[in-house]
């Protein structure tokens, strides 16, 4: 018994109306779809050749016929970018066949469209190993470095294939990889000690402690350390030695981010609550709700911003090296 042909996918709407449709376009998997043709010729080079320079082979319902090898998914997409139609960026489909559609066709601008939603989505930050693929398909650099900015908090045992990525040239990869190990390399180095020594606390002087009685209770908790509280009003009171609570911090920050970069952060609630009870229990029993509050408030995430700020620019300064990227 012969297999039954699939049913062909219904054309969606503009292109389910031959009422002012003066072209065919017939997809892989059997779907009509009618389009005007003044909008293919505009934004589109092969297009404006194919239909300005021949006579139809083929026609359906009296309008020419175009072949597609792309299926109605695809070539709807890509009609979509080019259409005077209002799409919503969450409808408009990013992947690989779409772009090899958009190269094909020879549409710059529907393809300067694509890009725009691509960043509109922010892509490269919620879907960072497909985008950058597609980046340095399309030789976009901007986009190509934040999404490799962003693969930083993916672990490499964690990347997932795809057709994109798939679709990305050898030397691109290793490009890839290469900014990766160096931006571990560079975490490594900016936790390593001595850590604290350009730390500076902001620390408020509310009216419910004066300067004398804070610098005491900063001192008490903390220990004392090369670790300089700054006050509002400007002054500075240095300590001698970095504290224990800081170590513990950057320590577990260092393990945290180990084979994951972009997971360098200590102002993550359950390292710093890991950091303080190790060995702090006992210090902070002397202290009120109040004091810790206090304390929890501005010191603690203070250090934390500081030393986040510390590692965040040392991997600023690596740069990944996209040998056709002009910028």
């Amino acid at each position: 018994m012969a297999s039954r042909t699939p049913k062909a996918p219904p054309a969606p709407k503009p292109f389910d109306s031959s009422e002012r449709a003066d072209l065919v376009i017939i997809t892989s998997d059997g779907t009509h779809l009618y389009v005007v043709k003044a909008f293919l010729i505009y934004a589109s080079q092969f297009f404006a050749n194919l239909l300005g320079d021949s006579l139809p082979d083929e026609t359906h319902e009296g309008l020419p016929v175009y072949r597609a090898s792309e299926d109605c998914r695809t070539m709807c997409a890509v009609l979509r970018l080019c259409y005077p139609v209002d799409t919503a960026p969450s409808e408009i489909i990013v992947d690989m066949p779409v772009l090899d559609a958009l190269q094909k066709y020879m549409m710059e601008d529907a393809k300067k469209r694509w890009k725009s939603t691509i960043v509109f989505l922010d892509l490269a930050k919620t879907q960072p190993l497909r985008i950058f693929a597609i980046a340095c398909r399309c030789r976009w650099g901007d986009i190509a470095r934040a999404a490799a900015r962003a693969i930083l908090s993916i672990p490499l045992r964690d990347w997932q294939s795809s057709a994109e990525l798939r679709n990305i040239t050898g030397m691109d990869y290793h490009v890839l990889l290469k900014y990766y190990t160096q931006c571990s390399d560079a975490v490594e180095q900016a936790f390593s000690p001595p850590i604290g020594s350009h730390l500076k606390l902001a620390v408020p002087l509310g009216s419910s402690h004066d300067m004398t009685r804070l610098t005491n209770l900063m001192k008490d908790f903390f220990g004392k350390g090369n670790l300089a509280c700054r006050y509002s009003d400007g002054s500075d009171s240095p300590w001698a030695s970095v504290p224990s609570w800081v170590e513990r911090l950057v320590e577990n920050a260092r393990d945290r981010s180990r084979n994951c970069p972009g997971r360098a952060v200590t102002c993550n609630e359950s390292l710093v609550v890991a950091a303080l009870d190790a060995g702090e229990t006992a210090r902070r029993a002397q202290f009120s709700a109040e004091d810790s509050a206090d304390l929890q408030s501005s010191a603690v995430l203070d250090v934390c911003r500081v030393i986040d700020a510390g590692v965040q620019d040392a991997i600023n300064k690596v740069k990944i090296e996209l040998d056709w990227d002009m910028y």
